[in-house]
């Protein structure tokens, strides 16, 4: 189930299920959500168990590299858990 806020673009893209009663346990943050990074996530995501993936699309990688991280400190919940 992926969830997101009214206030996001629709291109804007991040998913995760009910992470207060879920075990996901390992966190993938990719701001730049395209090309190599895209497959890489793909991978990490489809091997690796208990992933939650937030992510951005590919666009302006610049202003990407700039502001994700208050984006991400804004959307990621923090009574959540990761290693």
């Amino acid at each position: 189930m992926a969830l997101k806020p009214a206030s996001l673009d629709k291109k804007t893209a991040y998913s995760f299920a009910n992470l207060g009663s879920d075990l996901r346990r390992i966190l993938i943050i990719e701001p730049f959500y395209g090309g190599s990074h895209k497959h890489l996530v793909d991978i990490l995501a489809g091997n690796v168990p208990g992933c939650a993936v937030f992510q951005l699309p590919a666009k302006k990688w610049h202003w990407r590299s700039r502001t994700s991280a208050l984006y991400f400190a804004e959307i990621i919940p923090r009574q959540h858990n990761f290693e």
